[in-house]
């Protein structure tokens, strides 16, 4: 860590664990949740997208939610798209280190982007994805910076995007359509 700049050592001891913990503990929920046990049940690959991945922190979080709740699992295929190389090494090394942890194989591959408005996010999403669909989207940290950093509001562009995206997940639309997810929703609005 000594070689690292403060920002750089920032995301490593703070911005990490906090998107671990959060993650791990909403996807720990969320595979508690009958349908979406039910949808991954039969799967035996995960292919996860994180779009503004920084040092997988929140990608790491899911992985040790997959590995406790979903035994089938023998490979997930991880993806992260990042702009920032010192992040990028960084999510290299603790996904190398955390593979010997988790009960099925990863397969890793950082992709050097930098996402610089909503649109761009949803054009990017959304090119990966059909390129490669992902059972599991990860972009909430990014969303978040874009909007505190005032370079965009999604609001006006998500109904569209969660539309073209769960559209084709079986797995995601079958949620989306469930009484569990209406009420969540229902609380958000």
């Amino acid at each position: 860590l000594h070689l690292l700049s403060r920002r750089q050592r920032q995301m490593c001891i703070r911005d990490s664990p906090r998107s671990y913990a959060e993650c791990y503990c909403i996807f720990d929920d969320l595979f508690h949740t009958a349908e979406i046990a039910k949808a991954f049940q039969d799967q035996t690959t995960l292919s996860i997208l994180s779009i503004g991945s920084g040092t997988c922190g929140d990608a790491l979080g899911v992985l040790s939610a997959i590995d406790k709740n979903l035994s089938n699992i023998r490979r997930v295929f991880l993806t992260g798209i990042e702009g920032n190389k010192p992040a990028r090494d960084i999510a290299k090394k603790l996904i190398h280190q955390a593979k010997q942890h988790y009960h099925f194989e990863i397969d890793f591959r950082a992709e050097d982007y930098t996402i610089e408005s909503f649109k761009d996010y949803i054009d990017t999403t959304c090119v990966l994805h059909a390129e490669a669909p992902a059972d599991i989207l990860l972009s909430s940290k990014m969303i978040s910076e874009m909007v505190s950093m005032g370079k965009s509001s999604p609001t006006k562009h998500i109904p569209t995007f969660l539309h073209l995206f769960c559209r084709s997940s079986p797995p995601l639309q079958e949620y989306a359509s469930s009484s569990t997810s209406q009420q969540k929703l229902s609380l958000i609005h």
